[in-house]
């Protein structure tokens, strides 16, 4: 895979706008299944995707982009095979089809004994049904039927997660676990490849959000790593068993490493020293119910095991329970993970003060714990601002990507009415800062941006806008309030964000609007970047008949275009040709990505593409204007086979583009997909 400037290039196909309807049900139906025998997700066969059960069941799953109704489900039935269970998503129903959906509801209900009618008649009265609207009933009995609408996608998919999540009591960054699968999801579905439940596990691990995270990776990892080789010293014939075990936990396969470790406890391998791993990748794993439910098995008499056990009990919220563990434990031989999670139970037991002496113990056995100087400044940021500030600082000279460490100073300066520092604090907060920031904490540097007489403070407000629509997957008009108190004056920021565009009042006066065009700019590779309705939009008015297409930027998605790469062992040859092309005055510009990569759009009139296949080569001729551009793909293999797959699909914008490369100079030229055409030869 290559990456160029955040695209993917992956099987002859660009990372771009559509596609994302499929994506987001493939996400919903893994965590549907991921508790009920799901083996593997496949993206291998001709259907969208396909969930593979434990029990070697396939669930087939058709994803469209149109509305089920019936004459589009008529035609579908006649391309179905029963032999696995079949799934169809579409983007709506229309009336007719809800009908039927009903009727076929009754008709299960009285299969199944819950309809107090008469069963005979309800049976015949579907048959009836069914061949009045000219449907198998087979089909339509053997297939469920699903909705994804474009709008409320992503919110779906957050639901079935979330669900997911709080049967299995587990606390997710359900977001940032959306943005990683969808990512992956998409390369798989690009290379018709698979995901395997281990793979999912691994990821959705990556994202769990609880307080106590230092112990599944940091402290807690070298710790289990000095156990597991203290295991090896005294049991070296058993050395066989236990690596495999070492090296899956130091490269995170967490999974992985409870496999082994739940072989070793069934062949009654070392089972005193295998049940302290267990308890501890548990842990990790977040199934933190199931470590209580064996705590009659397992509670043994050692520091290791009351310290998972107390950890699982915190992570539950059951304080008490977790504060009894800690005290099975002599205080003599308390470290500092033991007095961090402490404080971390005294915290949220609203008892900071306690929780303040534990951080301080913690700190005296390690003043580099950077968690606790956090956790430390956070709980004294009210109180003492001055020891806070130099809890933060002291962990950013340990640390200085820390980014909780500068949204700490952030939030102080910002109580103390020091908009400039705080402006910058946020700013490096931002800058740091792994996962995507809060649509509040960009409302915070555009305000201060603003106040503080910044430039571009517009395009900081475009952002605000952005992300809020983003995060709480706005639909139509909503308002939000943006409180800033000073010394001797308070500002109230009031954002009206539309489908359309947005408007910024301060008080009582409009400081800045921005509509959008009929015709705004968008990036057809599905970078949103902050400065581009702005720098476009000049360009959109003046001519009206430019081909930059109109989009709801709000609703950015990410699929595949089919996508032409034509490398260029030269720069000189790459420069000559793009400077040919760009005199014909058939290439509209419609967006910068820095100094060596453009995007451009060119009109189907002005573009014409032949490719014919021979044997085992495609030759292709493109001409634009008066240019003449030869490219060539190998036909046979899995690229080639994603490209006409992608071109014969329907999705929002139907475009596909060619990839001008040389080096890490790249121009991207996008077209209506319609414009080519392929010719096969004998």
């Amino acid at each position: 895979m290559n990456t160029v400037n955040d695209r993917k290039l992956v099987g002859g196909m660009i990372s771009s706008i559509g596609f994302s309807q499929q994506d987001f049900a493939s996400i919903k139906y893994i965590f549907l299944y991921l508790s009920n025998g799901l083996k593997e997700i496949s993206f291998e066969s001709d259907d969208d995707f396909c969930l593979v059960l434990t029990d070697s069941k396939r669930i087939k799953v058709q994803v469209k982009i149109n509305t089920l109704t019936i004459p589009f489900a008529r035609e579908l039935s006649k391309n179905i095979s029963y032999t696995d269970q079949n799934i169809i998503i579409g983007s709506s129903y229309d009336d007719s089809f809800r009908n039927v959906l009903q009727y076929k509801n009754r008709h299960l209900s009285s299969l199944s004994g819950e309809f107090y009618d008469d069963k005979g008649k309800l049976y015949s009265d579907w048959e009836m049904y069914c061949q009045g609207i000219n449907i198998d009933s087979t089909f339509l009995l053997n297939c469920d039927f699903d909705i994804i609408d474009g709008v409320n996608q992503f919110a779906i998919a957050r639901d079935a997660i979330s669900q997911w999540a709080e049967k299995q009591k587990l606390i997710i960054d359900v977001n940032t676990l959306i943005n990683e699968l969808k990512s992956v999801i998409s390369d798989k579905r690009c290379k018709c490849g698979h995901l395997s439940i281990t793979e999912i596990q691994d990821i959705i691990f990556k994202h769990r959000n609880t307080r106590i995270e230092l112990y599944n990776n940091t402290a807690d990892l070298r710790l289990v790593t000095e156990v597991i080789e203290e295991i090896i010293r005294n049991n070296p014939f058993f050395e066989k068993e236990i690596l495999p075990i070492k090296y899956s936990i130091e490269n995170h396969h967490y999974v992985e490493a409870r496999s082994r470790i739940e072989e070793c406890l069934f062949n009654h391998i070392l089972e005193a020293d295998f049940t302290r791993l267990y308890l501890w990748i548990l842990n990790v794993l977040g199934e933190h119910s199931y470590i209580i439910s064996l705590k009659s098995k397992y509670y043994l008499n050692d520091m290791f095991c009351y310290l998972e056990f107390a950890k699982a009990y915190y992570n539950l919220k059951e304080w008490n329970e977790a504060r009894a563990c800690l005290n099975e434990i002599d205080k003599k031989v308390w470290d500092e993970n033991i007095f961090f999670l402490s404080a971390l139970i005294y915290h949220d037991s609203k008892q900071d003060n306690e929780a303040q002496q534990e951080l301080l113990k913690c700190l005296e056995l390690n003043d580099s714990f950077i968690d606790a100087l956090i956790m430390l400044g956070t709980l004294t940021s009210i109180s003492n601002p001055d020891e806070a500030i130099k809890s933060f600082e002291k962990a950013l000279l340990i640390d200085e990507n820390c980014s909780a460490a500068y949204y700490g100073l952030a939030v102080l300066s910002e109580n103390a009415f020091d908009f400039e520092s705080a402006l910058n604090y946020y700013n490096d907060y931002a800058t740091k800062c792994t996962d995507e920031i809060s649509s509040e904490i960009m409302a915070k540097i555009a305000a201060f941006s603003f106040i503080c007489n910044k430039d571009h403070w517009e395009l900081l407000f475009q952002k605000w806008n952005m992300l809020f629509r983003k995060q709480k997957q706005a639909s139509g008009e909503e308002a939000v309030l943006m409180p800033v108190i000073d010394w001797e004056q308070s500002y109230i920021f009031l954002l009206i964000s539309k489908t359309d565009g947005f408007t910024i009042i301060c008080g009582d006066t409009t400081i800045f609007e921005y509509q959008e065009g009929k015709n705004e700019a968008r990036s057809s590779i599905g970078l949103v970047l902050p400065h581009i309705g702005f720098s476009m939009h000049k360009f959109v008015n003046e001519n009206s008949f430019n081909p930059v297409r109109a989009s709801d930027r709000y609703n950015m998605e990410e699929a595949a275009l089919p996508a032409i790469i034509r490398d260029y062992t030269s720069l000189e040859g790459y420069n000559e040709t793009l400077s040919k092309l760009l005199k014909t005055g058939k290439l509209h510009l419609n967006h910068k990505f820095g100094n060596n990569s453009k995007e451009y759009i060119i009109n189907d009139d002005d573009i014409t593409i032949e490719m014919k296949i021979t044997g085992s080569e495609l030759i292709g001729n493109i001409i634009i204007g008066d240019i003449l551009m030869r490219v060539w793909i190998d036909p046979i293999g899995n690229g080639f086979r994603s490209f006409r797959k992608q071109l014969s699909r329907d999705c929002s914008f139907n475009e596909a583009c060619i990839v001008m490369k040389c080096n890490n100079h790249e121009s991207t030229l996008t077209f209506k997909k319609k414009v080519i055409h392929i010719i096969y030869c004998d």
